[in-house]
């Protein structure tokens, strides 16, 4: 009886080392260093606290681990007072030198993103967790990503002279298995958007938006998705 109660005792530690591996590992795809983000456009969460972040400038989405995986049922209300002031005071600057660019929430923690641009152009990430505002470091962490395919050139512009690839990324989105991205791309109908399946590979579904401006006479071919969501409509996602 007792071989018997040593054995289940090793098969049930197997098991539970067996399940904390598989919790540890990282996601497919994922590899462990610094990404080379140029600039934060867009957030997004997909799951297991996984961060998607648009980059614009580098034409790129990155996936970041962030390991905040801390299940919690319910937010708590957030309401803090001139939050520009607080985020500026952060970054050791004023608010008239930051902008912020884009908010999300892990549904996982309930923890708080947010991406904001300071005055050397320059894009920082930073969690709002009740009245604390944290940066959060970029260095060292588990990451993928994947480049946007037929992205404007870097120094492409419009016919007004406005340079296109800072639109290459405008937003993004997960859902289902997929990350949606919207911005430009160097067709002829530029505005453009693309499906492409997460963990990343090496495959990306676009299509193009094309708008015809009665009182222009003329397709605008320039002007990108800038926010868009996902649902369900008449139970059909």
């Amino acid at each position: 009886m007792r071989k018997l109660y040593y054995t289940l005792a090793i098969g049930l530690t197997a098991l539970l080392l067996a399940a904390s591996t598989h919790r540890n590992a990282p996601p497919t795809g994922f590899v462990n260093g610094t990404p080379a983000i140029q600039a934060i456009s867009s957030l997004a969460f997909g799951p297991d606290g996984i961060i998607f972040i648009g980059d614009s400038k580098s034409a790129s989405v990155f996936a970041v681990d962030t390991k905040d995986k801390t299940s919690l049922d319910k937010a708590a209300a957030v309401d803090i007072k001139n939050v520009d002031q607080k985020i500026a005071a952060v970054l050791g600057t004023e608010p008239k030198n930051i902008n912020i660019l884009d908010v999300a929430v892990n549904p996982v923690s309930k923890k708080i993103y947010c991406a904001v641009q300071t005055a050397d152009n320059s894009t920082v990430l930073l969690t709002i967790e009740g009245d604390k505002i944290l940066p959060v470091s970029l260095k060292d962490v588990s990451y993928s990503s994947v480049s946007i395919n037929n992205a404007p050139a870097e120094d492409a512009k419009d016919q007004r002279g406005r340079p296109l690839r800072v639109s290459s990324v405008t937003d993004l989105n997960y859902a289902d298995g997929k990350v949606y991205v919207s911005g430009l791309s160097n067709q002829e109908f530029s505005s453009t958007f693309r499906s492409i399946p997460f963990p990343f590979v090496n495959k990306q579904d676009q299509a193009s938006l094309e708008i015809y401006h009665a009182a222009h006479g003329r397709y605008e071919t320039y002007a990108p998705i800038r926010t868009f969501t996902t649902a369900q409509l008449n139970g059909k996602k």
